[in-house]
């Protein structure tokens, strides 16, 4: 369930920072099957060919999936292959990943409720909501099942349940339900509404369940933040317009969500909410850094039917190195580093939601936020439906999770991604560390040959830079020195080496 992100927003600065990956995930509120058959523009089945990731007219990568159609259930034939777009991808060294949305696997056989757009090529009608996959029981019948909905929040008026459809007749359903829609269009009287006579409860496909929490997976494996190691805080803040139709525009809501994975004692998380910021404003999914923002400005999210449909998009971005370790009982380590989290909620949620589930639904979101999957625990807060009345609050199943992810006690070292020396003259020397994770109380320690000292004046400008301005003393003339990092809970990082 969650939010998504789209666009990497960090500059490479080394060979280590090669791949940085964006994961989400998405909230659902759970429609009937008519009410997303109404809204779809166009409704094939068909196989999937092949998929070419590009980049976006907004900076971010999106992916073009190939369907060779079999059929047109609704809407204009397309014509025997249609290409539709998807938010993330892998180009040129970046990927960005977008869980629980949709995913497509070589020649699956999938039935698929699409939104045509008039620029771009058409889009899977809510992400998840409108993808099926198509399958064959032991005994050869067909069906169709959502099967992403297995890795999302769905939020009905309880627990979601996804149930497996017959395809011949769901596909008839569908048929009757277009042809209703051209009589009325035709000035005709709304013929009956077809019975939804589709729904197998017996039938059985096998899917794969995880148990207990779990973790979002990039290609490059699973993702931190590493500032709660060094006892730092990592701070979102959101758009002071709020959200609309919900009282105060939900900034307390919100700020609950943030800061309600710190209750844990035995964790070391240390979310902050750090207020409203003017500059958020009309800033789409993919240019959020630590924030959140409402009503979906830029249309990254299908818009809501009757408060059905996708609620929130968020997730995070993450560069591949410096790892670290994390969650040995789920034997997950390492880990790669989260640099920004993001959060996008649709227009008109505000006016969905009480206080209590959108206190809840923002708190899911922040899980994603800093690492978690969906469990199949049914009494957690990150269970794949939302949870009806626990108002944010964790459960076991989330405390032990991110006492595991987060552990009291880890410290992981601090590295160094480049060194960079401006020399005025022999006694006027500065330099420049750039890295991705420092923080207050680090210590620079330079070694000349006599062994590692600590500098003293180094100006920590966190996550990303180290000033030193008085370095000579520390780096004599015609020197080549080693230096690294002790970080605040006494793990020293990588050693570079510079001269002069």
């Amino acid at each position: 369930m969650t939010t998504t992100r789209p666009v990497l927003r960090i500059a490479i600065a080394a060979a280590a920072l090669a791949a940085a990956a964006p994961v989400p995930a998405a909230t659902y509120l759970v429609p009937g099957d008519d009410a997303l058959i109404h809204q779809a523009g166009l409704i094939v089945r068909g196989r999937v060919l092949d998929s070419t990731s590009l980049r976006a007219p907004g900076g971010g990568i999106v992916t073009d999936t190939r369907i060779a159609v079999s059929a047109t259930l609704k809407g204009a034939d397309p014509g025997p292959i249609v290409s539709i777009r998807r938010l993330g991808g892998e180009l040129d060294g970046m990927i960005e990943v977008y869980p629980g949305t949709g995913d497509f696997g070589p020649n699956e056989d999938v039935l698929l409720l699409l939104e045509p757009r008039s620029a771009e090529p058409p889009r899977v009608l809510h992400f998840a909501l409108g993808k099926f996959h198509i399958g064959q029981t032991v005994d050869g019948q067909e069906y169709a099942l959502r099967d992403g909905l297995g890795v999302q929040a769905a939020l009905t008026g309880g627990t979601h349940i996804e149930r497996v459809r017959a395809l011949s007749r769901f596909e008839r359903y569908i048929a009757d339900l277009a042809a209703g829609e051209i009589a009325v269009a035709a000035g005709l009287s709304a013929p009956p509404a077809p019975a939804a006579d589709y729904f197998r409860d017996s039938w059985t496909p096998k899917i794969s369940v995880s148990a207990g929490f779990e973790y979002l997976a990039t290609s490059a494996g699973f993702a931190r933040w590493q500032e709660f190691d060094a006892l730092s805080t990592v701070t979102y803040k959101d758009n002071p317009a709020g959200a609309t139709g919900c009282s105060g525009g939900c900034h307390s809501e919100t700020s609950f969500g943030v800061t309600a994975w710190n209750a844990d004692l035995g964790s070391n998380v240390n979310m902050v909410y750090g207020g409203t910021s003017g500059t958020i404003g009309s800033t789409c999914l993919s240019n959020l850094d630590d924030e959140i923002n409402y009503e979906d400005p830029c249309n990254d999210i299908t818009d809501l039917v009757s408060c059905g449909g996708t609620l929130a998009l968020g997730g995070f971005s993450a560069t591949t190195s410096p790892t670290s370790q994390g969650c040995v009982a789920k034997q997950a380590s390492p880990w790669i580093k989260i640099v920004d989290g993001h959060v996008m909620v649709n227009n008109g949620v505000g006016s969905c939601l009480n206080s209590c589930n959108f206190q809840t639904m923002m708190t899911h979101e922040v899980g994603h936020s800093i690492g978690f999957g969906h469990s199949a625990d049914t009494t957690a807060l990150m269970a794949p439906s939302l949870k009806i009345g626990i108002c944010g609050v964790l459960q076991s199943d989330d405390i032990a999770g991110v006492a595991c992810i987060y552990p009291q006690g880890i410290c992981n070292p601090t590295d160094i991604t480049s060194v960079i020396v401006a020399e005025k003259n022999p006694t006027k020397v500065k330099l420049t560390l750039n890295g991705t994770a420092f923080a207050k109380g680090d210590v620079v320690q330079i070694d000349a040959g006599a062994g590692f000292v600590d500098v003293v004046g180094a100006k920590v400008k966190a996550p990303l830079s180290i000033k030193i301005k008085k370095a000579a003393p520390y780096f004599p003339d015609g020197s080549t020195v080693t230096i690294r990092i002790l970080n605040g809970c006494g793990a020293t990082g990588n050693e570079l080496q510079a001269s002069r």
